[in-house]
């Protein structure tokens, strides 16, 4: 006779063990015993663990960007990163109208003059 817990029909009784399992243990114990005994295995990082990695900040995957609205935080670093070249940290993202003017002006051809009426307007 089939051991119903090495078939498909065995599979919530087989999730049920390793359940408990885990429950009882670490997550490094857990990545540590299967390590152990062959099997592929890896922890899964939340937000807090990636900005704690060593790894992470050795390679240079988070940047500090200081945006002047939010202040400085972290984000992710410009890739790709070739033959060691770091790439400028990013830009914080522009202010509501900071382009106006170049878009307006430069772009549709206003003049300086119909811009800033139509800013005076709350047009736009």
């Amino acid at each position: 006779m089939v051991d119903p817990r090495t078939t498909a029909e065995g599979g919530d009784e087989i999730n049920g063990m390793v359940e408990q399992w885990v429950a009882a243990r670490t997550a490094d114990e857990v990545e540590a015993d299967c390590l152990e005994h062959g099997v592929p295995v890896a922890t899964i990082n939340d937000a807090t663990d990636i900005l704690a990695d060593p790894h992470v900040a050795a390679r240079g995957d988070l940047v500090t960007v200081d945006d002047p609205a939010a202040g400085p935080h972290l984000q992710q670093a410009p890739f790709p990163r070739l033959d060691g070249e770091r790439p400028a940290a990013p830009i914080p993202a522009p202010a509501l109208g900071q382009h106006n003017r170049e878009v307006w002006c430069d772009l549709v051809g206003l003049t300086s003059d119909e811009l800033d009426a139509l800013v005076s307007d709350g047009v736009i």
